[in-house]
């Protein structure tokens, strides 16, 4: 929840004093981590992958959206190397960079613009074929279908000077304060033509970059 790397062992200790002495309430646990400053050091943030499901739901957080199909989502953690409730083993997903190759990272680095331009995804699954029977590995064709609603964005943003939208945006977007923003690309890319076609496009190019992969 916190980073890859070893905590400090007096950190480690605290918790777990804690954790016994609220009787192994998972809860009190949680609250006691995200609660606490160190949880929001910036040797913290901004240092973790996102899993499959992780970076799934925070795209349909910022982007409330209504799919055509619902089984997509399933398409989508088959090709991505994560289904919920099928982990590959007791011991779960190793996460990290296991979640990164050559063709998840490209899936990833997609989705948001598949979702806005509402086109066809052809993948190839990754799960294990004792969990697919006989499925795994194969392509697939499935169109990532969905009404967006962008007016909660659009709300979120309506007095921000339209100067400052793009920062705004990646301050909202980003877990990580970016050294460099690549202001001339995302300018020459976002659609210009209103206020509302400026906040959706931007929003969809700062989704689709490195930097939106990790928490």
């Amino acid at each position: 929840l916190v980073n890859e790397n070893q905590a400090p062992e007096e950190r480690i200790t605290w918790l777990g004093d804690r954790f016994y002495d609220a009787g192994y309430d998972i809860m009190r646990l949680l609250n006691d981590i995200v609660q606490s400053d160190w949880f929001y050091a910036p040797e913290n943030v901004g240092v973790k992958i996102k899993s499959p499901v992780e970076l799934w739901v925070g795209m349909r957080r910022v982007l409330p959206l209504e799919l055509a199909d619902p089984e997509s989502q399933l398409m989508l953690q088959k090709a991505l190397g994560q289904v919920l409730f099928y982990p590959p083993n007791v011991a779960g997903w190793p996460g990290g960079r296991n979640w990164i190759d050559s063709s998840s990272l490209m899936l990833r680095l997609r989705i948001p613009q598949l979702l806005y331009a509402n086109q066809e995804i052809d993948v190839q699954t990754k799960v294990d074929d004792d969990q697919q029977m006989g499925e795994a590995g194969k392509t697939r064709l499935r169109r990532l279908s969905a009404v967006i609603d962008w007016q909660p964005a659009v709300d979120l943003f309506k007095k921000t000077p339209e100067n400052e939208l793009i920062t705004a945006l990646t301050d909202f977007l980003w877990q990580a304060s970016p050294k460099t923003l690549p202001m001339a690309v995302i300018q020459k890319n976002v659609d210009s033509s209103s206020r509302e076609a400026f906040i959706q496009s931007a929003m969809i190019q700062l989704m689709a970059t490195p930097e939106y992969q990790i928490c």
